[in-house]
C-alpha cells in the first residue's frame, strides 16, 4: 500500500471520528442544533406561549393563571394546582397531597410552555401523565 493511499485512509478515518463526535455531542444535549439566527429572544418566546396558553385553556382558568399565576385542573379523582415556573401539585380525593415535576428533555423553553405541556397532558392523559412525573407525598390522609 503506497504511503498516499494510507494517507487518505487516515483522512477518511478522522473526518468520520469526527463526526461520530458531533453526533454524540448533539446526542447528549438533548436538542438539535438551532443556527444563531433562527433563535428567538426569551420575551417573544414568552410572549408567544403566553398566548398560545390562553387559546388552549378555559376563559375561567386564564383568569386564574391571570390573578395567581396558577390554573387549577380537577379530574374525576383529583385537583392539580399548575404553579408557573415551579412544581404542581396534586391532591387526591382521599385529601393526600403530592408535588409533581415532570423534566423535559430539552431545558430551555418558556415556563408556559411547560406549563401547557402539563395541562395538555392532564386532560388528555393523565394515567401517563402520572406514570411519568416524580411524586413526593407533601401531606398524608388522615
Amino acid at each position: 500500500m503506497a504511503i498516499y493511499e494510507v494517507l487518505i485512509l487516515l483522512a477518511a478515518l478522522l473526518s468520520l471520528v469526527y463526526l461520530i463526535a458531533a453526533i454524540l455531542s448533539s446526542w447528549r444535549s438533548g436538542r438539535e442544533h438551532e443556527p444563531e439566527e433562527e433563535r428567538v429572544p426569551i420575551e417573544v418566546a414568552r410572549e408567544r406561549a403566553r398566548q398560545l396558553l390562553k387559546r388552549i385553556v378555559t376563559p375561567e382558568e386564564w383568569r386564574e393563571f391571570e390573578a395567581r399565576q396558577r390554573i387549577t385542573v380537577r379530574t374525576a379523582e383529583r385537583t392539580y394546582e399548575l404553579h408557573l415556573g415551579t412544581a404542581t401539585s396534586m391532591r387526591e380525593a382521599s385529601g393526600e397531597t403530592y408535588s409533581l415535576c415532570v423534566i423535559f428533555r430539552r431545558q430551555i423553553y418558556p415556563p408556559e410552555d411547560k406549563m401547557l405541556a402539563e395541562y395538555l397532558m392532564i386532560r388528555h392523559d393523565e394515567r401517563r401523565y402520572l406514570r411519568i412525573a416524580n411524586k413526593v407525598m407533601l401531606l398524608r390522609s388522615s
